[in-house]
């Protein structure tokens, strides 16, 4: 092809038709830079075929996630909601111990010394915020929700507070208070013991058994506030998410 062109070239300046010769360079340019704008057009729609792709990806696997930590939250909520609710119990109980029995009050102070945490599935967030993936997400808005719903969810004060309080209050002042008494070890172990046994209007006079079990309530209701607000920004995005994954 190229000695084609030459050909055409010398001939038109052997018959001295320089102009002829001028306007065939110029339209062998122009196809050059045609070619070019084509070839960076193609690659152009090739780079926003790959985005539109890797954005979908991140944005179905997010949906994923978010699915996921809907899921662990209504249990975590159902559970805090159950422990708080045998907290109240056990208050009332200690309001008139005399009309309440030993087992009864054990078999509600059992479920306390569980504690639920919230462990959010943020794997695709840090893989996309690692490979800088994230910033294919187009909507503004809903980027800014993805990073706001991770920072929140990851720091989650309220349930290292109530780990920290499960551990280090509540079940040194369950073995202080009840565990060293025959009607716990009954109870729990169905083992007969010489140790004392527990009475109720005693547990109700201790201030530091009280006063636990006033903050694992709050505890638990500080926790069901935090995972429903956890809970409707994962719910929010997954709207936000799908809506974009369906361009509506």
């Amino acid at each position: 092809m190229g000695s084609f062109f030459q050909k055409i070239r010398h001939r038109l300046l052997n018959n001295s038709k320089f102009s002829r010769y001028l306007l065939y360079a110029i339209g062998e340019i122009v196809l050059v830079v045609i070619g070019i704008l084509i070839a960076l057009q193609i690659n152009s729609w090739n780079q926003r075929r790959e985005r539109n792709e890797e954005e979908k990806r991140v944005l179905t696997n997010l949906k994923t996630d978010l699915q996921n930590d809907i899921y662990q939250l209504e249990i975590n909520i159902r559970s805090a909601l159950d422990r708080k609710a045998k907290t109240d119990t056990l208050l009332d109980i200690l309001s008139k111990p005399e009309q309440h029995s030993m087992d009864r009050f054990l078999a509600l102070v059992y479920p306390l010394f569980y504690e639920s945490h919230f462990e959010v599935n943020s794997g695709t967030f840090d893989e996309s915020l690692a490979s800088g993936t994230i910033k294919y997400i187009k909507n503004d808005s809903l980027r800014q929700d993805i990073f706001e719903y991770y920072r929140d969810a990851k720091l989650s004060y309220s349930d290292k507070n109530c780990l920290k309080m499960t551990y280090e209050l509540i079940l040194p002042q369950f073995t202080k208070t009840l565990a060293p008494s025959k009607d716990f070890v009954k109870f729990f172990a169905q083992k007969p013991t010489l140790l004392p046994g527990l009475n109720l209007s005693s547990i109700a006079k201790d201030q530091d058994f009280y006063s636990m079990l006033i903050l694992k309530y709050g505890t638990e209701a500080d926790q069901v506030i935090n995972w429903n607000r956890y809970k409707e920004m994962a719910q929010l995005l997954l709207r936000k998410a799908e809506a974009q994954v369906h361009g509506k």
